[in-house]
């Protein structure tokens, strides 16, 4: 696979490779126009410490890949992310939980949250 644009390290490639294929799929059902109507929001926590993972990299590159406004957040602490998930801005999110292990693979889980937290 080709390496984007700024993206160094083997977490930074890994995190948006599953974003971004977790970021199609949802496209294949929504459809291109919804997109100014969602957010995405990047939850990573890092066994390592998170001390290699760029957020504002991969934030700046999955904006432009993805077209939605992006927040990436790294170990931060859940109500952090509740509340960015709690805004009552109209928008449609999308959660994309990625935990990372030392010598194990990446595990990626999505949501959706319209009305309700769904696990996508």
């Amino acid at each position: 696979a080709k390496q984007p644009i700024g993206v160094k390290g083997r977490e930074d490639l890994l995190i948006v490779s599953i974003v971004e294929q977790q970021v199609q799929t949802s496209n294949e059902i929504i459809g291109d126009d919804k997109k100014n109507k969602e957010q995405l929001i990047i939850s990573i926590i890092d066994g390592n410490g998170g001390e290699d993972i760029k957020a504002n990299e991969i934030k700046t590159i999955l904006e432009a890949e993805t077209k939605l406004e992006t927040f990436v957040f790294i170990n931060e602490r859940a109500t952090v992310i509740e509340n960015k998930i709690k805004e009552n801005n109209g928008k449609t999110k999308y959660l994309v939980n990625i935990e990372m292990f030392e010598d194990e693979d990446a595990r990626a889980t999505i949501y959706k949250k319209g009305t309700s937290l769904e696990k996508v």
